[in-house]
């Protein structure tokens, strides 16, 4: 166990992006879901990129940094099986098809790719034709006058973009909650922009806990990426919250599980009271009372729930 602890702390070390990858290409592998492993990415200053049609390759890859990242620890390229509506069969369309050159237009990867029109749709709303110039909502238009089954006759050519009618932009929390949605991982923003409005003064970022003395207050606040309520911890329940900086261990005992049942066992998102407790290097947040975090209604987040 120690000698793989050690490993992995090297290669996380001295090669982020490749160890990042590496771990996204083997998901579902355990513990935490895509979205938190690729903020940790982030926090590891390696730069998370979305799925592109001239880019992307059906597993995620690290690209050269064009341009070059500030902190120069690499970047990540998000694969297409990371797509909801993609399987098996457009996967292989995708990569025969990406060996014979980029793509110019929408109209053109319809035209060679031959994918279902959910499965294109799906693309532009994952920003894959940002290169076109054109937002998801002028790409969707532009799709649906000429997109018909292949083995129909071939449409004429689609209009000039001009010719396109003025179609206002997503905003930022649509595209952060699209991006969550179709590929689990938010790459256009954080899920934590979705929840800054329940934040108040008094709340501690898991950066600052562990300077924290034990038996002092606190007040911490995340979006639940773990939730753990193993039959050998004696009702004991178990969370790890993530904020913008890292993540939160919560442990809650058998006496609060009845007031705040609802809260400890489905929120998506918390702000915990509480108190601090240190197991040697570990520091924890002992729970004494709960509240929600208001996260924007249609943003479900996956929470891996063990026990």
């Amino acid at each position: 166990m120690a000698v793989t602890a050690f490993h992995v702390a090297w290669l996380k070390l001295y090669y982020p992006s490749e160890f990042y990858c590496a771990l996204l290409n083997e998901q579902p592998m355990g513990f935490y879901s895509p979205e938190v492993i690729a903020n940790d990415a982030r926090r590891h200053k390696v730069e998370i990129r979305g799925v592109d049609v001239n880019r992307s390759s059906v597993d995620c890859t690290i690209e050269d940094d064009d341009p070059p990242t500030a902190s120069g620890r690499g970047t990540l390229r998000l694969g297409f099986k990371y797509v909801k509506g993609l399987g098996d069969a457009a996967w292989k369309r995708l990569e025969e098809e990406g060996a014979n050159g980029p793509y110019c237009s929408l109209w053109d990867f319809w035209r060679r790719s031959r994918l279902s029109r959910e499965a294109i749709e799906n693309l532009v709303h994952v920003g894959a034709f940002a290169w076109t110039g054109l937002h998801e909502r002028e790409l969707l238009w532009q799709l649906g006058t000429f997109y018909q089954p292949l083995d129909r006759q071939m449409p004429l050519r689609i209009m000039p973009s001009e010719s396109l009618p003025a179609l206002g932009e997503l905003s930022q929390e649509r595209r952060i909650i699209t991006d969550f949605q179709l590929t689990s991982i938010a790459v256009r923003g954080r899920m934590m922009d979705l929840v800054r409005d329940g934040l108040h003064e008094g709340i501690t970022g898991s950066k600052d806990i562990g300077g924290l003395a034990v038996g002092d207050k606190v007040t911490v606040a995340g979006l639940v990426a773990v939730r753990q309520s193993p039959e050998t911890a004696k009702g004991f329940v178990f969370h790890t919250l993530e904020d913008v900086d890292g993540l939160i261990n919560i442990i809650t005992a058998p006496r609060l599980i009845r007031r705040f049942r609802d809260l400890i066992e489905r929120a998506p998102a918390l702000i915990v009271h509480g108190h601090i407790e240190r197991q040697e290097r570990s520091v924890n947040v002992i729970a004494e009372s709960f509240e929600n975090l208001a996260i924007i209604s249609d943003a479900k987040r996956r929470v891996h729930s063990f026990g």
